[in-house]
């Protein structure tokens, strides 16, 4: 679709017709009518790290996996690229402001600008610009070096490939820094301007080379790489929990809002209370709850369930 006639279009009849040509949500991320009383595995957040996590252990027949989302499932219009846009400070966001600057953000009324953070199934991925963008590989051999064993970049490409479904159309000599067949679609950039061609010109006058920035460099001009699979966005919800949903052992619950960790006498985390359609639950974990709640959520989640800075916690009245 035309990201130009894409802004044209009032979200509602976006939506409206996004519907009629693809049809009702695959999946509406609501298994509360079928949650058990206790879980292997409890996960808090649907975003970038708790789709992956729920969709690995799901694969282990014998568990049952939990996970709980405070956003909703993302709107049928997150599925158009150039919509990107109209997501952020909407309903599927948590719509933050960073502190204001004393030094910086001049341009912004009271220093102060907006920190998109996904609030819907599939977290800021649902939401964001869906540049596949890995980094430089001496960054990962620097936290080997600094004692983190099996983050070197070589051992770490191999997981890069296993999660990619590679279908651009990079030159055999970067093929072997792509896989195939993985859960997640990467593309190359489908709308493509003449003043995108006079960058990459410029950038080859300039005496630099056009490189895959997943390659072996990052030195150079080029064009990223997007999260899509045949031109629609590929959030982590879609490249995960919908095919991981199919299976009986994974239940997936948005809105629901996960308001504490519970803990044993022994302070071992044995499961979490939630707000969701207006009630409040609570739900038990036989092995593990993991946070997956994002830089924000994760800490916060931690903090109002007691665990944290000692004199922090007493200011506000929490043990």
């Amino acid at each position: 679709m035309n990201p130009r006639l894409v802004r044209l279009l009032p979200r509602g009849l976006l939506r409206l017709l996004l519907t009629v040509l693809q049809g009702v949500g695959k999946n509406n991320f609501d298994d509360s009518a079928t949650l058990f009383s206790a879980y292997d595995f409890i996960i808090v957040g649907a975003g970038s790290g708790g789709s992956v996590v729920g969709s690995r252990l799901a694969e282990v027949e014998g568990w049952r996996v939990l996970v709980l989302e405070a956003g909703a499932p993302s709107p049928l219009e997150a599925q158009v690229p150039a919509y990107n846009l109209f997501l952020m400070q909407s309903e599927v966001d948590w719509n933050y402001f960073t502190t204001p600057q004393h030094h910086g953000l001049l341009a912004y009324t009271n220093r102060s600008c907006p920190y998109p953070l996904g609030r819907a199934v599939g977290g800021s991925s649902a939401i964001n610009w869906m540049m596949y963008v890995r980094g430089n590989r001496r960054d990962y051999d620097s936290w080997e070096a600094q004692g983190n064993p099996g983050w070197s970049y070589q051992e770490v490409l191999k997981y890069f490939k296993k999660a990619e479904d590679y279908r651009g159309k990079r030159n055999i000599e970067t093929a072997q820094f792509h896989g195939q067949g993985g859960p997640m679609g990467v593309e190359d950039k489908r709308w493509w301007t003449p003043l995108l061609d006079g960058f990459l010109r410029a950038g080859e006058e300039l005496g630099y080379k056009v490189i895959d920035p997943n390659g072996p460099e990052q030195i150079g001009f080029s064009v990223a790489d997007m999260t899509h699979r045949n031109g629609r966005r590929d959030s982590v919800a879609e490249a995960y929990l919908t095919p991981a949903g199919r299976r009986g052992n994974l239940h997936v619950v948005s809105n629901a809002f996960v308001t504490q960790i519970l803990f044993s006498s022994s302070r071992r985390a044995e499961g979490v209370r939630f707000e969701h359609r207006g009630k409040v639950r609570t739900v038990q974990a036989s092995k593990e709850v993991i946070l997956s709640a994002g830089a924000v959520g994760t800490p916060k989640l931690l903090m109002v369930s007691g665990v944290g800075p000692a004199r922090h916690l007493h200011h506000h009245g929490v043990k």
